[in-house]
């Protein structure tokens, strides 16, 4: 099969990392606004500390396994990738939930997938990059 140069192994565990981090961020919100009546920006910030956690296990361990960059070394920097990435998430969800008037499940799901491009970038080139 051909497929473009582009398209690595590691794009697509990395989508399914992430698909899967995503997946749960987007459950616990729901979760906590529907069933806890949680403001949907409040419910966010938990959703990302759930989702963190298993996303850093899956990049690090799947994703970018062949780093050479140690967990002591590799954690901190993907907390800040990671923050930074809620920071813009946040940002976008507020702005979209504020402009936009659609329902927060839409507009979390493309925010999720916008700030998920940039994502998968600074965790190649910076927090899992080897040295």
């Amino acid at each position: 099969m051909i497929r473009p140069s582009w398209i690595s192994p590691r794009i697509g565990q990395f989508i399914l990392v992430g698909g899967t981090a995503a997946s749960i961020h987007l459950g616990v919100v729901v979760y906590l606004v529907e069933l806890y009546s949680v403001s949907p920006l409040q419910a966010n910030l938990l959703g990302f500390f759930v989702s963190f956690c298993f996303s850093f296990l899956g990049q690090r361990f799947l994703t970018f396994r062949d780093s050479n960059k140690s967990l002591r070394a590799s954690i901190p920097r993907y907390l800040i990738v990671a923050s930074s990435a809620f920071a813009l998430n946040e940002t976008l969800f507020a702005i979209t939930l504020h402009y936009l008037m659609i329902p927060y499940y839409l507009a979390l799901g493309v925010v999720v997938l916008l700030v998920a491009v940039a994502t998968y970038f600074a965790c190649k080139y910076w927090a899992f990059a080897n040295v």
